[in-house]
């Protein structure tokens, strides 16, 4: 028994080396890399200026050297523990982990105790009333956790507006679209009532983290019925442009995003926007996002990359955000992300993100509109084993051995 531990631990260290390698090739084989995206994001809008900026930033991340050289460059670092720098987060890589093994460790003690209350005592049963009733109960019970379906969120429904081009660049013009969108009608119709309206931050995934509903639903844009914040935007574009403005507005051609894109079409129009749709094929429309060449982004949905409160935040609100695409940079919202991010005590961490949430939702012309959180089913077949579902949708976007009982 000893000599099958220590081989399997031996054989351990190469198929992590192995693992590390495929996954730096496939890593580099994607096309674009971490250079372009941080000088779309600066929004350059001169074509040799941006080719400049990218190659400086590729030779100071030694991106221009040999792939061989930048994987051993960096196993070299990883075993020392340094993993570089977070560029979403502008911190030690090693420093976020540290922060957040303790709670991952916790979670998963937790999981396997659950798991272990659960087991035992149905398999117990089982071996001692073999083929019994009792024994087929307990088959039963156990199977219901495999077959159930699973209800998951972690995908928020944004619009973008383009907070550097006219005429988005207008405060007053933000606030109106976001008085004007109806989340509650969005979610009822686009969505068949299966989401969350206006939360920032979802109860059933983030719990007490999520500003309570109640509150929510109050604020201006959120709050029913809508005629108040139809007047108030109406009065708001009237004040910039008395006959209305005409504008274009993206959205990608796939999924139910088109229909979406029509309800708000028709959401705007009751304020004097007066929209006309461009459709853009996946990949074309994160080029044109990530360029700023938009004046606003109907829908798109944003997947959770990490199940924590922070994880919207640092994505879609702040300066150096990913998904950012309306390149709106507050200050104030980068200060209280990164106070909320760090916070060790969970009451105070709550606090701190109901203030980020009140904040954001109360300010009413950010350039990143959150209309509301995507529910969905997944349904699992009962003979599917080994598969562990994930709490957020990249989550599930990994490889793991799976089998179909017999």
């Amino acid at each position: 028994m000893s000599t099958y531990v220590v081989r399997r631990l031996l054989l351990f260290v190469p198929a992590l080396l192995g693992a590390s390698m495929l996954i730096f090739v496939l890593m580099r084989l994607v096309p674009g890399d971490i250079a372009e995206i941080l000088v779309y994001q600066a929004g350059s809008e001169t074509s040799g200026i941006q080719q400049k900026q990218i190659q400086q930033i590729r030779s100071e991340l030694g991106l221009d050297r040999p792939v061989v050289i930048q994987y051993l460059s960096w196993i070299s670092g990883a075993v020392r523990g340094d993993f570089g720098k977070s560029y979403a987060q502008r911190r030690p890589v090693w420093d976020i982990l540290s922060e957040r093994f303790p709670r991952s460790m916790e979670l998963a003690i937790l999981t396997l105790a659950i798991a272990l209350v659960w087991a035992i005592p149905l398999g117990v049963i089982s071996a001692v009333h073999q083929n019994g009733p009792l024994d087929y109960l307990a088959r039963i019970a156990s199977l219901s956790g495999l077959s159930v379906p699973l209800f998951v969120t972690g995908a928020l429904i944004l619009v973008y507006l383009n907070s550097k081009k006219p005429p988005f660049d207008n405060p007053d013009l933000r606030r109106a679209v976001d008085l004007a969108i109806d989340r509650q009608e969005m979610v009822a119709k686009a969505l068949e009532g299966a989401g969350v309206p206006c939360a920032l931050l979802d109860p059933k995934l983030l719990g007490d983290f999520a500003l309570p509903l109640e509150e929510v639903n109050k604020i201006p844009g959120c709050r029913q019925p809508k005629d108040q914040d139809i007047a108030e935007a109406k009065k708001l574009v009237e004040k910039h442009h008395p006959n209305g403005l005409d504008i274009e507005v993206a959205v990608l051609s796939v999924g139910n995003y088109v229909d979406r894109a029509q309800l708000l079409i028709a959401q705007l129009r009751k304020i004097g926007i007066r929209g006309t749709l461009k459709t853009h094929e996946s990949a074309a429309g994160y080029a044109a996002w990530g360029k700023g060449d938009f004046t606003i982004i109907a829908t798109q949905d944003r997947s959770m990359d990490v199940n924590d409160p922070s994880g919207i935040f640092h994505i879609a609100y702040t300066t150096g955000g990913g998904s950012n695409y309306g390149r709106m940079s507050d200050p104030k919202v980068d200060e209280m992300a990164e106070r909320a991010l760090k916070e060790s005590n969970k009451d105070k961490r709550r606090q701190a993100y109901w203030e980020l949430q009140r904040y954001i939702l109360s300010r009413g012309d950010t350039a990143t509109v959150a209309v509301g959180w995507v529910e969905g089913w997944f349904f699992k077949d009962k003979r599917l084993q080994n598969y562990k579902p994930g709490l957020t949708t990249y989550d599930n976007n990994t490889f793991m051995k799976v089998w179909i009982s017999q």
